[in-house]
Order: structure tokens, then C-alpha cells, then sequence
């Protein structure tokens, strides 16, 4: 379905976008079948085409629908791909967000640093660094990012090693 979005005329995916992004985000508690990472792709394809004022009074639960897909507890033994393909695709949403959203993105990202859980640090700094290793970079939060990097938490100096 995502590669239909760049296919479909302006003034029909302008006027269906707050109903797609709507189902799309349903899609992951009503169709737990589903593959995640297709749902994923669809989302990130949409922020792509989609323009900015008509997906702006949804980002934020974009935001918060995605945020917990990157803290995956992956079974390397099992062999189930869908879960790196569903971290690389909300990772590559979070490039789409960043380039429109930035100022929100940043905002979010740091008041997750600064006074989320250790969890929403780990995340927050997965997604800084797929960022920055995107070209991306978001000034405002490299001195929050090299604070973290002194961090006395194990964890949060593993995931950003």
C-alpha cells in the first residue's frame, strides 16, 4: 500500500490522510497478526508525500505510537526478521518526522533525555544516532546527548557505545 501513496492525485490523499494515519495507528492494536513492519513502511511512506499542516495535529501520537517500537527485546535465535524490519522502518519514520517536525521532535526527544525512564533515554539515544547518521542533525540536542555520554548508567552507556 505505501507505494500507492506517491501514485494517488494531491487533493485525494490530502483529504484521506487524517483517516489513514488514524486506521494505520489502529492497525497495531486491532491486527496484532499483521506484520508490524508493514504497517510501519505505510506510516513512514505517508509522512514522506503527506504535506506538513494536514499530519502536524497527528505527530505527536505518531510519536508516541512509535517510540516504544525501538525498545525491542529481539531473540536473535528465532529468526524472525520482522523485528529488525519494524525497528529500521520506525527508525526511518523518525528520519520524516525530523526533517518536517523538528522543533516538536526535539522537544519530545528532550524531555525524554533530561527526565524520561531509563528506557525512554536508551530510545531517545537510539534515535539520536540514527539521526545523526542520517546527516541529521538536531543542535539542540548534542549538549544533552554529550551529557548522557557521561551518564553512570550502564545502560544508557551501552547503547549509545
Amino acid at each position: 500500500m505505501s507505494p500507492m501513496f506517491d501514485l494517488l492525485p494531491s487533493p485525494v490523499l490530502n483529504s484521506n490522510i487524517p483517516s489513514l494515519v488514524t486506521s494505520l495507528l489502529q492497525l497495531y492494536r486491532r491486527a496484532p497478526a499483521l506484520p508490524r513492519h508493514c504497517v510501519t513502511s505505510c506510516i513512514a511512506a505517508l509522512l514522506h508525500v503527506a504535506p506538513v499542516p494536514i499530519v502536524e495535529p497527528h505527530i505527536d501520537l505518531i510519536i508516541c505510537t512509535l517510540h516504544p517500537m525501538i525498545w525491542t527485546v529481539v531473540d536473535y535465535n528465532a529468526g524472525h526478521p520482522t523485528f529488525f524490519r519494524n525497528h529500521n522502518e520506525a527508525l526511518r519514520c523518525y528520519g520524516e518526522i525530523a526533517t518536517h517536525f523538528s522543533a516538536r521532535l526535539d522537544e519530545i526527544l528532550l524531555r525524554h533525555l533530561n527526565v524520561g525512564t531509563e528506557q525512554d533515554k536508551i530510545i531517545s539515544l537510539v534515535i539520536c544516532t540514527h539521526l545523526l547518521s542520517s546527516g541529521i542533525v538536531l543542535r539542540e540536542l548534542i549538549p544533552v546527548v554529550h551529557q548522557l555520554v557521561n551518564d553512570p548508567s550502564v545502560k544508557v552507556y551501552h547503547a549509545h557505545d
